[in-house]
């Protein structure tokens, strides 16, 4: 089963830059992070690195997400291209993975 099947991107453009956290936040919110099965310290003061499904570069930027198995639904943030150093998700994560992760990194959504 797709975990990405209900999920569109929002077309919405961009305005104030947003700390990786906050499109984070962003993305938890549009896609049902509530009834999230794997959400462990979303939301919380806990570095994004121990978010559940996220990992980070050293400088705390988010590389990768991990969101598989947490039946995702919604629109996908446009936000969530500002993630300049998100490079992927991890297997089966996919809608076509997270719209060509987010259309190869930044084209200007």
């Amino acid at each position: 089963m797709n975990n990405f099947e209900g999920l569109h991107i929002s077309q919405n453009r961009l305005t104030d830059p947003k700390s990786d956290r906050d499109v984070l936040m962003d993305l938890y919110n549009a896609i049902n992070g509530h009834n999230w099965k794997r959400k462990t310290n979303w939301g919380s003061d806990a570095p994004i690195s121990k978010w559940e499904g996220v990992n980070t570069d050293s400088s705390g930027r988010v590389m990768e997400l991990n969101l598989q198995e947490n039946q995702l639904t919604g629109m996908i943030p446009a936000a969530l291209g500002s993630l300049k150093k998100l490079k992927g998700t991890s297997k089966n994560c996919s809608m076509e993975t997270l719209p060509k992760i987010i259309y190869a990194n930044h084209a200007k959504i």
